[in-house]
């Protein structure tokens, strides 16, 4: 509830649900249960009865699924434009999907959204905006469980778009999943800078790689930088500005695209000689298909089999087979050995640097760790599309929470002495509410101790004085002195 309170989200909830303070706190409360309670829905008004709330209505199992069916689309919106408006501009986000489970068959995503791999295995996937900067997811969706990444981000950006999110200037960070020729003048047309892993095999990148990459007698690149701490050599090239259709016909210059290539040499070496290899063993199979004479009369069967051969027919005499090699496939496909890409728009930064930016999205990654794992909502365990509005909503706002509590333990201390944030809530497990309490002691809670402490000053909250042992008083009065003091230096400045 602090963590809540300190970074808005009790705020924009009560705004997002018109003034209702009652059933934002009823939100909030759903959306901590997962996380400290570790089970379903169905007991938690048993779990009201142990823990102190601000949540004084019995939530039941019928109350609850009356109140997640009462959140509809609007209100999502309405949060996640209110989370975007919290965000620094120019700041970076990370965008990325992971899948869910699901049983609820009635629901329209998992309807007619089969799972690509098994057909019997019912699933959704989720797509997540994570602020990199912020530390926190700021906008949700969820699409059908055959939904390719790549066919996301339309609707994705039509929904950022709404919001006023390229006002902001805020990057976006994907993995190769994301690029396509679409994506990239929508995000260009919308002017979102953008990180975005990429294939080397794809346009404009393996064009680069052919014109642009330069190599000396040795085999080694002349025009690319050689980082001695990743042992790689990287280096950035401008593309040139070309003009692309999106699908309602309009036209967009892509102007500034950069790429970032990145080049290790070890791998280089092995992916040479299997292409070596590959061709080798293609040329040997397709000389035995025509010295056996078994070449249908069809040569496109054949061709269809080999990517660096093909068979050709002699114009002057038909009965007569050539076998064909595809310099330029193999010339290609050789560029591109060792290769690994990004490609950039906007963003100011050189290739090295775009490397390091896109490591961070491992924040990300473990932020849908957290939805699956420590939230327990690895499965889409509705049955209809008003509850599964409610349950994604709720579990938006615990993923807000859960983030900003594993960034303050990952990033202080208590990942020193405690192996998850779980561990951190156990060690503030002792402290009770009193709801007795006398007039002499309003704090109405136990006695931290130094440890607990210790844990709100990493997480950067402000524990009841009243509550605390002599020493650690006499630190938290020092620390709200500093504070006033700097506060008073500011405002004088």
């Amino acid at each position: 509830e602090c963590l809540a309170d300190n970074y808005g989200l009790l705020d924009d909830l009560i705004a997002t649900l018109e003034m209702n303070i009652t059933v934002a706190n009823e939100i909030l409360a759903l959306a901590i249960y997962p996380y400290v309670g570790r089970k379903s829905y169905s007991r938690f008004a048993r779990w009201q009865g142990v823990y102190k709330t601000q949540v004084s209505t019995l939530l039941t199992a019928p109350y609850i699924t009356k109140l997640t069916q009462s959140i509809n689309d609007n209100h999502r919106m309405s949060l996640i434009q209110k989370r975007i408006d919290r965000l620094p501009d120019k700041s970076l986000s990370g965008m990325d999907s992971t899948t869910r489970s699901a049983w609820g068959t009635c629901l329209a995503d998992i309807r007619w959204g089969v799972n690509k791999d098994n057909s019997k295995l019912r699933n959704t996937v989720e797509v997540y905006v994570y602020s990199l900067t912020q530390h926190e997811p700021f906008y949700y969706r969820s699409f059908a469980g055959n939904m390719m990444d790549m066919s996301t981000v339309r609707t994705v950006l039509s929904d950022l778009i709404a919001l006023g999110f390229p006002r902001k200037e805020i990057g976006i960070i994907t993995d190769r999943g994301y690029p396509s020729t679409d994506n990239l003048a929508n995000f260009v047309a919308a002017k979102i800078p953008f990180i975005m892993c990429s294939k080397v095999n794809r346009s404009p990148i393996s064009q680069i790689l052919l014109d642009e990459v330069t190599y000396d007698d040795n085999g080694l690149p002349t025009n690319l930088e050689y980082d001695e701490e990743h042992c790689l050599y990287y280096g950035q090239f401008t593309v040139p500005t070309y003009t692309a259709t999106l699908s309602d016909n309009t036209q967009v210059e892509i102007e500034g695209l950069k790429v970032n290539l990145f080049l290790n040499m070890t791998k280089r070496c092995k992916d040479l000689e299997k292409t070596r290899q590959k061709v080798a063993e293609e040329e040997k199979a397709i000389k035995k298909v025509v010295e056996d004479g078994s070449v249908p009369d069809d040569l496109k069967i054949v061709n269809s089999c080999y990517i660096y051969f093909k068979l050709e027919r002699s114009k002057d005499d038909p009965k007569e087979i050539h076998i064909v090699k595809k310099e330029d496939k193999i010339k290609k496909d050789k560029s591109q050995c060792g290769f690994f890409s990004s490609l950039m728009y906007i963003i100011d930064m050189n290739a090295k640097e775009a490397l390091e930016t896109y490591k961070t999205r491992d924040e990300e990654e473990k932020s849908h760790e957290l939805i699956k794992d420590q939230l327990e909502f690895n499965t889409q365990d509705t049955s209809t599309e008003e509850s599964k509005d409610g349950r994604s909503f709720i579990l938006f706002c615990g993923a807000i929470l859960a983030s900003k509590l594993r960034y303050g333990w990952k990033n202080s201390n208590l990942s020193l002495k405690y192996p998850s944030a779980l561990d951190v809530m156990d060690a503030m497990e002792p402290i009770k509410y009193s709801e007795y309490a006398s007039e002499n002691n309003p704090s109405h809670m136990t006695t931290f101790t130094e440890e607990q402490y210790t844990i709100c000053q990493c997480l950067k909250l402000t524990p009841p004085r009243d509550c605390l042992t002599p020493t650690a008083r006499a630190a938290f009065d020092r620390v709200q002195r500093v504070a006033a003091a700097q506060a008073a230096k500011n405002q004088n400045n």
